[in-house]
């Protein structure tokens, strides 16, 4: 519509815009040119297309571009010799392997029905020595596999975090989010809760699963901070139903709110801070003081979920002065303040927490952020020489 309206101030604009192209304008004037012209027989193509939809037109040109996209692939790009891949399973690896390169298709497949595979995790505990050392005992994977993900982290590791952008944030400014700590490991995530704000996203559930499975023990699973709302103990029941579940807020008793939760759940009316202490009527621990309290100091708490508006700053300065933080497999937290995330961040780091996944709170995007760490060890950042270990804020 706009070309043959107004073709030729639309042609002027188009030259400024676009270098290197000849813009054909459509004008009356073109009525009078021959039909050989083939600006006449582009504006003759513009009259008998005037009233039909252009929308009919683009799909009509693009279904006959993949048509003649699939032909062609069919008839250049497919071997005629190639086997079904679907019908192919591929032979375990050699005590020592032959390189991929000296191997001939009849040695690394054969045509059985295929199984699908967990190609990141495998069962033979030989084979992954260098990952169960270096994720204490966590993950199990080939040394080719791991060492790919540590060069990874190394690759990503400076852009991570710098003390100019990392320990001087704006407050009013999401500009903290935009620089700093973006997602580093690679795992299965599954999202866990209700939906917006409320649920989190979990990292490699089915590990949590097969070790306790294997070990015979219950996995862990603390949430601090519920509000009186138990979507997020829900869901990961449903999903982890062998998981012991505790839950933490010492707000509800002060407002006189009866505590709903499910019968799986384990509710006790205590709040997280760096201290044990009695404030306003409530009562809070460290967090290595509620584990002696629930006898789990013997015990790794695989799911540390965590929104206590704020407070998590103090609480987990409790934590490193304790070392309890080597007892938490994997956190998901919502940040309450840029301006005290680089120091926290940094000694998360430290600890040898690295980030899956990272999300604004659109309540607040400009200070509020769900972040999800999972716990790999100091060890494994040690190896890969992390430049992060010896960056410091100015001030906690």
């Amino acid at each position: 519509r706009e070309v043959r309206s107004s073709s030729e101030e639309f042609a002027g604009r188009t030259k400024e815009a676009v270098v290197g192209c000849e813009v054909l304008p459509l004008s009356a004037e073109m009525d009078s040119r021959n039909d050989s012209s083939p600006r006449h027989g582009l504006a003759k193509f513009a009259r008998r297309m005037n009233g039909v939809s252009m929308e009919v037109v683009c799909v009509a040109v693009g279904l006959a571009f993949m048509v003649l996209g699939a032909v062609v692939s069919a008839l250049f790009f497919v071997p005629a010799d190639r086997p079904d891949v679907n019908a192919l399973k591929c032979v375990p690896v050699d005590p020592q392997p032959v390189p991929d390169v000296a191997r001939t298709d009849a040695q690394k497949c054969e045509p059985v029905p295929c199984t699908p595979v967990e190609v990141a995790q495998t069962d033979d505990r030989s084979a992954c020595a260098l990952s169960l050392r270096e994720s204490d005992g966590f993950y199990c994977m080939s040394d080719s596999e791991w060492n790919m993900r540590k060069e990874i982290v190394r690759a990503q590791a400076p852009n991570q975090c710098w003390e100019e952008s990392c320990c001087k944030a704006d407050k009013e400014s999401p500009s903290w989010y935009w620089y700093n700590f973006e997602p580093e490991w690679s795992c299965v995530q599954t999202r866990v809760g209700g939906i917006g704000d409320g649920g989190k996203w979990m990292c490699d559930l089915h590990i949590i699963e097969e070790r306790a499975k294997k070990t015979g023990k219950k996995c862990l699973i603390y949430s601090f901070g519920s509000n009186n709302d138990f979507s997020f103990e829900e869901t990961i029941h449903e999903r982890l139903p062998n998981c012991e579940i505790f839950t933490f807020d010492p707000t509800l008793a002060p407002r006189n709110m009866t505590v709903k939760n499910p019968p799986y759940v384990q509710f006790r009316h205590w709040g997280l801070k760096g201290e044990d202490s009695f404030d306003a009527g409530m009562q809070f621990y460290r967090l290595d003081s509620i584990m002696k309290k629930l006898g789990h100091m013997d015990r790794e708490v695989d799911i540390f979920k965590i929104d206590i508006e704020g407070h998590e700053y103090n609480a987990f300065q409790g934590f490193f002065k304790t070392g309890v933080e080597s007892k938490i497999r994997s956190i998901q937290i919502e940040v309450h303040s840029a301006p005290r995330n680089g120091q926290f961040m940094l000694d998360l780091r430290r600890a040898g927490f690295l980030v899956y996944h990272k999300e604004p709170n659109y309540v607040e995007p400009k200070n509020l952020h769900e972040i999800a760490f999972v716990r790999i060890s100091t060890q494994f950042l040690e190896s890969m020489n992390d430049p992060l270990l010896g960056v410091h804020c100015g001030s906690k």
